[in-house]
């Protein structure tokens, strides 16, 4: 199982770099949207790198829970991005 959800993090990080690239090609954005939405992307990937992290721990003992830190860092991420998301509407 970890190694099926390591697999679709990494798909996820392959879409998530087609994204960025689309919104530069598609220049329909102005460069401060552009840049928060970017930056968004970059929290969401971060989101991805915690659990990434996590799923060998998870693998080797079935009771581990993502906690402390780990679950900190996603609330963050997750707060970040949204806001982004927001804020870069309104450029």
């Amino acid at each position: 199982m970890a190694r099926f959800m390591k697999a679709a993090i990494v798909v996820c990080w392959v879409f998530m770099a087609g994204a960025v690239i689309a919104l530069v090609a598609a220049n329909h954005l102005s460069p401060a949207a552009l840049t928060a939405m970017i930056a968004a992307i970059a929290c969401m990937a971060g989101i991805f790198v915690v659990l990434y992290q996590s799923m060998g721990k998870l693998a080797r003992d079935p009771k581990y829970s993502l906690a402390g830190k780990g679950l900190t860092l996603v609330y963050a991420f997750a707060a970040v991005s949204i806001l982004l998301i927001f804020w870069s509407t309104s450029l």
